[in-house]
């Protein structure tokens, strides 16, 4: 403990956020801050940020959508912060793509497309691609 005195505001953090809706886990991991001046604080509160997103969120509805369900059940579940481009769809074969727009409040660093698939009226997967 002679290390830290003197230094009253060292931390040690370790925030882990774990997604239910798939198998990852994502993780954020901040060792040691021995000095927490303005820059190491606004660092972190971005980390804290990033953790719960709305983004999250979207993958979580999305991947919660029972395979089978009509268009019209969908959309009614559509949550307020996701915006799906109904009007615009990418057909292939006999898939048919509805992107998600936006995502309000998203902080998704990576800026992933993503899709809605449905076969004819029926929904099939959510689909993410760079």
């Amino acid at each position: 403990m002679k290390k830290y005195q003197g230094n009253p505001l060292f931390l040690k953090l370790t925030a882990v956020y774990t997604s239910h809706s798939a198998a990852w886990i994502r993780c954020i991991m901040l060792k040691q801050i021995e000095y927490m001046n303005p820059k190491y604080l606004v660092m972190l509160l971005l980390l804290i940020a990033a953790c719960n997103n709305r983004y999250n969120q979207m993958i979580e509805w999305s991947d919660g959508i029972e395979i089978g369900s009509s268009m019209e059940q969908v959309r009614r579940g559509q949550p307020e912060y996701v915006k799906v481009d109904w009007q615009k769809p990418q057909v292939f074969e006999n898939e048919t793509w509805y992107q998600i727009v936006e995502v309000k409040g998203s902080t998704d660093m990576q800026e992933m497309n993503n899709y809605l698939v449905f076969i004819g009226t029926k929904y099939q997967r959510r689909i993410a691609m760079k």
